[in-house]
C-alpha cells in the first residue's frame, strides 16, 4: 500500500463518487472536500509517521470550503491502513500559532501508541485525535459503509503490529558519578530501566569497561524535524526519545560552562517538546541559576531544570529497585 488509492477505491466500492479537484491530492466525496495525506510509518520506529502540509493550499480551500473542508491522514502501516479525519476547522485550531518552514509547509508529526493517535505540532502541543480514527460518518457515509471502509483496510489491527523489544540494562552494584562519562551512563540506565529508548553522540566513550554506544539503544537520532536541527540534536549528550520524538535532553556540565549546554537546548525548543535538563555537580547549580536568568534562555526557563550528581543517583537507585521488584514478582 503505497498510496492512498485503496482508500480512494473503497470509496467507490461502496457506491460513491470520487472526484480530484486539484493537482494536490484534494478530492471530492459528494459534498465534502478531502485532502488525502499518506505517509509511511517511520523504519525503526514504529507508529510514527511525519507529515507537511502546505499552508497556502489549506488556507485557499478553507476559506472556499470551511464547512465542507476535511484532512484525511492516510497511515500506511506494514500490513494496514489506518485514517485520522480531521475537519479543516479542528486542523486550523491546531496549526494557527505554528510558524511553516521556508517552503511555506506547516511540519509535525503523527504518533500511534496502543490505540492512541497524537498530532505532534513541535513548540506548540500535542493533540488526541484518536476520536477521529476512521470517522468516515463526518464525511456523509452512513455507520455501516464506515464500519466496511475501515474492515477494508485495516486487516491487521494496529495495536497487534509486532513492537522491538528493548531488553534492559544489565543491574549492578551501586554507583557513583565521578566523570562526565559516567553522568552520561547512569542517564543512560536510567532512560532504559524508564522505558525510553535512548542516544549519545559519544558512543566511542566507556565507563566501567562498557562503551557508551553499547549502553544506548538507538545508533542515530529519529528525523523528527528539519535536517539542520537534527545535527544540533546530534550533538546533546544524552536524550531519551519516546515513539521518535525527544522527551527529556540532557547536557552534562561536569565543569565546563553551563552556558554551552544551555545553548544547544535552547537551539531545538522551537522543533520539540522535550524537557531539558542541566547536570553536574552540586557547585554548578550556582551558576546554572545565574545564566537562566540571561537571555535567551530566560524567556523559556520553565522548561529547564538542574538536576545534581546526587539527586541522579536517587533516581536510578529508585529506578532499579522498582525494576528488581517487579522481576522477582514476575510482572
Amino acid at each position: 500500500m503505497g498510496s492512498s488509492q485503496p482508500l480512494i477505491d473503497g470509496f467507490k466500492k461502496l457506491g460513491h463518487r470520487v472526484e480530484r479537484v486539484s493537482q494536490a491530492e484534494i478530492y471530492r466525496l459528494g459534498s465534502k472536500i478531502l485532502w488525502l495525506d499518506y505517509s509511511k510509518e517511520r523504519r525503526g520506529v514504529p507508529g510514527t509517521f511525519f507529515h507537511g502540509t502546505k499552508k497556502a493550499i489549506f488556507e485557499r480551500f478553507y476559506r472556499k470550503y470551511p464547512d465542507d473542508f476535511f484532512i484525511v491522514f492516510v497511515l500506511g502501516f506494514p500490513k494496514s491502513l489506518e485514517t485520522v479525519v480531521i475537519s479543516a476547522h479542528r486542523f486550523q485550531e491546531m496549526f494557527k500559532e505554528k510558524a511553516t518552514d521556508r517552503h511555506g509547509d506547516w511540519k509535525y508529526g503523527i504518533h500511534e501508541l496502543d490505540g492512541k493517535y497524537v498530532v505532534k505540532t513541535w513548540g506548540i502541543g500535542d493533540f488526541d485525535v484518536t476520536d477521529a480514527v476512521h470517522k468516515y460518518e463526518f464525511l456523509g457515509l452512513t455507520s455501516q459503509e464506515s464500519e466496511l471502509l475501515r474492515g477494508s483496510l485495516s486487516h491487521v489491527f494496529v495495536s497487534s503490529v509486532s513492537r522491538p523489544r528493548v531488553e534492559p540494562p544489565p543491574i549492578g552494584s551501586s554507583i557513583d558519578i565521578d566523570s562526565h562519562e559516567a553522568a552520561q551512563a547512569v542517564l543512560l540506565l536510567l532512560g532504559r530501566l524508564s522505558g525510553f529508548e535512548t542516544y549519545t553522540p559519544d558512543r566511542a566513550k566507556e565507563w566501567r569497561g562498557k562503551s557508551l554506544g553499547g549502553l544506548a539503544t538507538v545508533t542515530r537520532i529519529p528525523e523528527f524535524t528539519y535536517q539542520h536541527l537534527i545535527r544540533v540534536v546530534g550533538k546533546i549528550d544524552i536524550i531519551w526519545f519516546q515513539q521518535g520524538f525527544p522527551h527529556s535532553c540532557f547536557e552534562v556540565e561536569n565543569s565546563t560552562i553551563v552556558r554551552d549546554g544551555l545553548h544547544r537546548e535552547f537551539q531545538i525548543a522551537q522543533a520539540t517538546n522535550a524537557k531539558f535538563f542541566i547536570v553536574g555537580p552540586d557547585e554548578q547549580r550556582a551558576r546554572y541559576e545565574r545564566e537562566i536568568e540571561t537571555e535567551p534562555y530566560r524567556a523559556i526557563k520553565g522548561r529547564y531544570r538542574f538536576l545534581s550528581y546526587k539527586e541522579l543517583i536517587e533516581l536510578y537507585e529508585r529506578a532499579r529497585l522498582y525494576y528488581e521488584t517487579k522481576q522477582s514478582l514476575g510482572v
